[in-house]
């Protein structure tokens, strides 16, 4: 409803919310006195009554004034008095609005404070229905939370109460280990991505940096690929080598960067820097070396030796059931390199000259090395 003489308002069902402002308090009862007026005659032309004895006020105080913030003195000793139909409005410290407890110190410790009261009810039923040898599964109790404690509260310390009911673990478990162990992420991210929603339904702002679908790994058939693709074993090293080549994958402040670099007689002679797009992972980082200085060897006919302290990316190579597309499509190049290539691991930070070069190296890739595009990890 808006009337260009009235504040602007919004409505919800039959809730109804009326916002003003003013420097004193008489203003700010002349300004609502006013305002309640003119609403209520152009509610009385809709056949619609207001019903004063429903109707809640609540004053906030301005925070400029933090000294009296401390003191506990932010809010006015006398409220205002506002009247609908000559009858007076009753004045309260807080008020629940749509499913929020508004005070008015804006401390939001009643909102906090009922809804730990609310979810511990809800929780104490698990106690009926689970023990930890007995009861319902934890696939039912987590489906349970999820569509009915989580939408209802966002408090960490709550969550932490459903997950020790659901996974049955002991008191004295890491929270995030349960959150980790359960698949159910920390009310924090739960909240930040429902912020994002919000944003993006409400107010369509463009300030978010979305993923083209087109560009986002995917998944491919186990039965599609080469059986000689699947497992790529390469040897620690290889006799006759002209070059020794470190890589490595970094992030740093969100970004990403990769780097190879080719010794010969213990000399760098050369070196790749490669910058990646924030969404792509270190791990993929970590491959796209490896998988260039494998290419670099083949393109230039060259025996190399090629050292990372990525233990995770060479167990990737050895994985025979990997779906991943862009994990297959590196395999697939580096077949060519079997024979040429010698792949093994050396541990980070260890004071290994060629790792630590690596390492330094990718993180300056990650701002200043020429882009390589990739698609985003699933």
């Amino acid at each position: 409803m808006f009337s260009p003489h009235l504040p602007q308002t919004d409505a919800y069902a039959d809730d109804l919310a009326l916002i003003l402002c003013a420097s004193t308090r008489k203003n700010l009862e002349l300004s609502v006195n006013s305002a309640l007026n003119l609403l209520c005659e152009k509610l009385s032309s809709l056949n619609l009554r207001v019903a004063s004895g429903k109707t809640l006020a609540v004053v906030f105080r301005g925070t400029q004034n933090k000294k009296k913030q401390k003191r506990g003195l932010a809010t006015l000793k006398r409220p205002p008095i506002f009247k609908i139909h000559n009858e007076t409005i009753r004045t309260v410290d807080s008020v629940k609005y749509l499913g929020v407890i508004i005070d008015n110190r804006f401390n939001w410790t009643a909102h906090i404070d009922f809804l730990r009261s609310k979810m511990l009810n809800l929780i104490k039923n698990f106690i009926s229905v689970s023990g930890p040898n007995w009861g319902v599964g934890a696939s039912l109790l987590k489906h349970w939370y999820l569509s009915v404690i989580q939408p209802s509260i966002l408090y960490f310390s709550i969550q932490r109460l459903a997950l020790l009911k659901i996974s049955k673990s002991y008191r004295t478990c890491p929270t995030n280990a349960l959150n980790v162990f359960l698949g159910i992420p920390p009310l924090h991210v739960v909240a930040k991505g429902l912020y994002v929603k919000f944003q993006i339904w409400k107010l369509r702002k463009n300030g978010f940096d979305f993923i083209d679908i087109n560009n986002l790994d995917n998944y491919i058939e186990i039965n599609n690929i080469d059986f000689k693709y699947k497992i790529l074993d390469f040897p620690s090293t290889v006799v006759n080598f002209y070059f020794e080549v470190y890589t490595d994958g970094s992030g740093i402040d969100g970004n990403i960067g990769a780097s190879v670099c080719v010794f010969k007689n213990n000399n760098c002679i050369n070196v790749f820097q490669f910058k990646l797009s924030k969404f792509n992972s270190v791990f993929q980082a970590e491959l796209a070396a490896i998988n260039f200085a494998a290419g670099w060897a083949v393109d230039n006919n060259v025996r190399v030796n090629i050292f990372t302290d990525s233990l995770s990316s060479i167990e990737a190579l050895k994985k025979s059931n990997s779906k991943s597309k862009y994990l297959n499509e590196i395999k697939n190049n580096m077949f060519n390199a079997i024979g040429s290539v010698g792949l093994s691991w050396v541990k980070a930070h260890a004071g290994i000259p060629g790792n630590e070069l690596a390492d330094q190296y990718a993180k300056d890739a990650a701002v200043n090395g020429n882009f390589l595009p990739m698609p985003a990890p699933y």
